[in-house]
This record gives structure tokens, C-alpha cells and sequence, in this order.
């Protein structure tokens, strides 16, 4: 198959096809498991949409010396590389729901 074959490409940067957030959510939360604190799926909300830097200084603005910040982003970054390729999920929206 060659590139001139396709007559157009769908990218889904929101979510719409592929349910990541719930996913994402998920890594954040076990990352912070690991590291002593709980990330709730309410605080994790506020995070949605925001940059990768501006997620963790929310972090560690709301849980302070309680975070190891650079264990804390190393193991979100595992759980997303690792984990996230494993379950690509169609989304509620995508589904019809």
C-alpha cells in the first residue's frame, strides 16, 4: 500500500474514536499509587487537556513534598508507553453512547 493510495487521513487528537483518557487516567493513577498518594478520578479531571508540565505542577501544587516528582513522572511515563499500546478501546462517543 502506498501513501497516494489513501485519499484522505482521520487523526483523533480528542478522543472521539479511541477512548486514551479513561487510559491516561489510569496510568496517573497507578503511577501515584506507587508513589504513596491517590489521584482521584475527580482531581484527575482537572488535568484533562492541560500540558504534560502544567499536569504535574498541578500535582504538585495540590499534594506538595508528598510527590517524588521524578519518580512520580518516570512511572507515568511507563505506565503510557507500556500499558496505553496494549488497549486501544473505541470510545462511549464512537460506540453510539
Amino acid at each position: 500500500m502506498k501513501l497516494s493510495d489513501f485519499a484522505a487521513v482521520i487523526f483523533d487528537m480528542d478522543g472521539l474514536l479511541i477512548d486514551t483518557e479513561t487510559l491516561y487516567c489510569q496510568s496517573w493513577q497507578r503511577a501515584a499509587a506507587d508513589c504513596g498518594f491517590v489521584i482521584t478520578p475527580h482531581f484527575y479531571e482537572q488535568l484533562v487537556g492541560r500540558s504534560r508540565a502544567d499536569a504535574l505542577q498541578i500535582v504538585l501544587e495540590h499534594f506538595g513534598d508528598q510527590v517524588p516528582m521524578p519518580d512520580f513522572h518516570e512511572r507515568v511515563l511507563h505506565y503510557e508507553t507500556v500499558c496505553l499500546p496494549k488497549r486501544p478501546f473505541l470510545s462511549s462517543r464512537a460506540r453510539g453512547r
